[in-house]
């Protein structure tokens, strides 16, 4: 997309038009991979038991619930942190960890931005290419501009209700 401020504008009035947070948080997820020209594009909700779970992709088809334990891997880095991590060639950081149930061998780059709602961290959006290559720098800034606005969102999901149906309802697109 030529102006990225017209396409957060665009993503963020249709959002606001949708009354399911499920919905909202998918048509999010689905609008940055086409905004960005991004291949895959995947948000995480910190639980009570401080794991980052799944809650909407585009893309990946994971084989079954993903959690990842807390502090763990680079979305653990970027919660920890508080800060975007944007890297090339994410299977040789050393905090990457490998989660078979992502089935995402074929992705390589790597662009982590915390949701953030009064100084806590809620969850991670992410998107990945196939391609090595670091996110660009206005492409970043839409994702930190994005991301503020999906923490309001993902903050009316509670964590103690993620459960794998609420996930599939998030990623199928399905009213929940």
């Amino acid at each position: 997309m030529s102006n990225k401020f017209l396409e957060l504008t665009r993503i963020v009035q249709e959002v606001a038009l949708i009354k399911s947070p499920s919905k909202q948080v998918k048509l999010i997820v689905d609008s940055i991979c086409q905004a960005i020209e991004i291949d895959v594009c995947s948000l995480y909700r910190i639980n009570e038991a401080h794991e980052m779970v799944l809650l909407a992709c585009h893309v990946l088809n994971p084989t079954g619930e993903i959690r990842l334990p807390a502090g763990k891997g680079l979305v653990g880095l970027v919660a920890k942190n508080r800060h975007v991590v944007n890297i090339a060639d994410a299977p040789s950081h050393p905090d990457y960890l490998y989660v078979p149930e992502a089935k995402e061998e074929e992705f390589f780059s790597f662009c982590g931005v915390p949701l953030v709602q009064f100084g806590e961290v809620l969850g991670v959006l992410v998107v990945q290419s196939t391609q090595a290559q670091q996110l660009s720098a206005d492409s970043e800034a839409f994702l930190v501009t994005l991301a503020s606005h999906l923490a309001l969102i993902v903050a009316n999901i509670h964590a103690s209700k993620i459960t794998p149906s609420l996930i599939n309802m998030v990623s199928s697109g399905i009213k929940g």
